[in-house]
């Protein structure tokens, strides 16, 4: 019986998988709802922070000076 709880990768071992998350596209939801519904905590990481300098019509776009 394969359930998907165990994959191999080749010189590298056996590892747990995460289980898969399965959601109709056709209609709108939330990301969040649907981990917290079962049962799994979302993180938020952040990669990475800069203060950049936008022109002209990008910064027309941004609504900013």
């Amino acid at each position: 019986m394969h359930e998907g709880i165990l994959y191999r990768a080749q010189g590298k071992g056996t590892f747990v998988s995460y289980p898969k998350l399965e959601q109709p596209l056709s209609a709108f939801y939330s990301f969040s709802s649907v981990l917290k519904a079962k049962g799994i905590q979302q993180n938020d990481v952040i990669l990475g922070l800069s203060l950049i300098t936008v022109f002209g019509h990008v910064a027309q776009k941004l609504d900013v000076a």
